[in-house]
């Protein structure tokens, strides 16, 4: 832990019960488990003689890719995000934006679910603008992601893209209800008609404090419905975006495989990035992706061995995050305190 110069940090009675729980939550044993054993199992099936084979026929530019393209995908993200908070915090840089972005994902390796970096990017950026807008745009931000992912898994299932799955048509219902969960979702964040009943129910259950948070954040979505242009733009480059990991991806498995798979990624790729969201049960979704993305490709017809490369490299890719923990290290972003400081109210 970190403290300022001059304060003395807070009663060790607090601080060691919360990193006490946090460290049984990094160590809960079925999260570990979770983590551990799509790997052991995608390892224990493999021919190691068809694997070395495997990794000396590739290519010397795949290693870049798989490091280079999260880095590139990570900085269009920034750029997502800065969009929509501009709108808000109207003298927000970019690059501060970027620096933030970039540093919430490192934290995030150690958090549960894709949505963690969202969360830490929203406790760093905290002191420097809004918290409303800050959450607010990083609840649209969310919503926005979630909406990609749906809309090209929907168009490649619609274009008949086949996976290869005998229960492929059982993937439709379970997508049209995260479709409906989505638009719900979208509807009561943007629309004061549908939101009202819920806000009422909210103000009575929730304590004032609490209430008047949620409130300022539900208002401050709300005033992004005054800029249609920016939101659309944001959504085009959500897509654009996701497509270009889906390639990212595509190019890779061609290295490996020699195969040609984008229609049947951006399918594969939607649908697992989906549950990894929607089930945030082990650290950065490590593990449960590398799990699903076996399946898929098994289904498509790799052999293990090339799931295994490429279980491999997107492990390389992770890496990548930690760039971000450059803007730590040079104290551009201040290290993340897990636990709150009183205020000078005493709050």
């Amino acid at each position: 832990m970190t403290h300022s110069l001059g304060r003395p940090g807070p009663p060790s009675g607090e601080e060691r019960p919360r990193s006490k729980r946090l460290q049984i939550w990094l160590l809960n044993p079925a999260r570990v488990l979770l983590t551990v054993a799509p790997f052991v199992w995608i390892f224990s099936r493999l021919d190691f003689t068809a694997l070395l084979q495997a990794v000396v026929r590739l290519p010397w530019w795949v290693l870049p890719v798989m490091f280079g393209v999260p880095v590139m995908a990570m900085l269009i993200q920034a750029l997502r995000w800065w969009m929509l908070l501009r709108r808000l915090v109207p003298g927000v840089a970019l690059k501060r934006t970027t620096e933030v972005h970039m540093a919430a994902a490192f934290y995030a390796l150690a958090f549960p679910g894709i949505s963690a970096q969202e969360i830490v990017r929203g406790l760093l950026f905290s002191g420097e603008a809004d918290h409303a807008a800050i959450w607010s745009s990083t609840w649209v931000y969310k919503l926005m992601g979630l909406v990609g992912w749906i809309s090209i898994a929907a168009l490649g299932i619609a274009a008949g893209v086949d996976l290869g799955l005998d229960e492929q048509r059982g993937l439709i219902m379970p997508l049209l209800v995260v479709v409906a969960v989505v638009v719900l979702a979208v509807g009561f964040s943007f629309s004061k008609r549908l939101s009202r009943p819920s806000a009422a129910v909210a103000r009575r259950l929730l304590p004032g404090r609490v209430y008047q948070v949620a409130s300022d954040i539900r208002e401050s979505v709300y005033r992004l419905r005054h800029f249609p242009g920016s939101l659309f733009a944001c959504y085009l480059l959500t897509v654009a975006v996701q497509l270009f990991l889906v390639f990212g991806t595509t190019i890779v498995v061609l290295a490996i495989s020699g195969r040609m798979y984008f229609g049947d990624m951006a399918v594969a790729l939607s649908l697992v990035e989906l549950v990894v969201i929607g089930l945030p049960l082990t650290p950065g979704g490590i593990g449960m992706r590398e799990g699903l993305m076996a399946l898929m490709f098994g289904r498509l017809g790799l052999t293990p061995e090339h799931v295994a490369v490429y279980v491999a490299l997107h492990t390389v890719g992770m890496c990548s995050r930690l760039t971000g923990g450059l803007f730590v290290l040079t104290g551009r972003i201040p290290a993340l305190r897990l636990h709150r400081r009183p205020g000078k109210h005493g709050d």
